[in-house]
């Protein structure tokens, strides 16, 4: 089973298009693996956007940790009724960037499809946009009441060029953020 599902994730990252639909379908033939080789741990972000991008909404251990660097990124420890702060912070290793995912990926492809992990970056810009526009309105939701941030949410993207997104304080303040930084320009 794990050779043909090899053998179908190869076949569909050398023909190099990745439209909303190849990227699912590279996530849940990635997912598949994943169960049949226990490597949740070994690859925690794929482990996550796997998940992601099969649900309208996510509010597990794993989207709370998310949330949590989320909240160090935006100045961290503040308090519920405080403002979200976008500065210094918002850096390629930024949980928004997408750097650790990409290195993740490259590390999963070479190792368990021995396949050079840059077979994506010919066309990561259109890998990242067609993921952006899967788990887009689908919210991270907070469970942990002691968090500032209630639920985090990408929204579509008017520019490729941009990510934007919306945080939801538990205060009831709701911050849409358009990040002009280029996120899809990581090598």
């Amino acid at each position: 089973m794990k050779e043909e599902i090899i053998s179908k994730l190869t076949k569909i990252l050398s023909i190099g298009k990745y439209d909303e639909a190849a990227v699912t379908y590279i996530f849940v033939e990635i997912r598949k693996i994943f169960e049949k080789e226990n490597l949740y741990d070994k690859f925690p972000l794929i482990s996550f956007y796997s998940d992601w991008v099969a649900h309208s909404y996510l509010d597990r251990k794993q989207a709370n940790e998310y949330l949590k660097r989320i909240e160090v990124m935006f100045n961290g420890e503040r308090e519920h009724d405080s403002e979200v702060q976008v500065g210094e912070n918002m850096k390629s290793s930024s949980p928004i960037h997408f750097n650790n995912l990409k290195l993740e990926l490259h590390s999963f492809l070479k190792e368990q499809l021995s396949l050079e992990g840059n077979i994506l970056d010919k066309n990561w810009n259109e890998f990242l946009n067609s993921l952006i526009g899967i788990i887009a309105n689908s919210p991270l939701i907070m469970k942990d009441e002691t968090s500032f941030i209630e639920k985090f949410v990408f929204i579509p993207q008017f520019s490729k060029n941009d990510v934007i997104f919306e945080i939801t304080l538990r205060s009831g303040i709701v911050h849409c953020v358009t990040n002009n930084f280029t996120y899809l320009e990581l090598n």
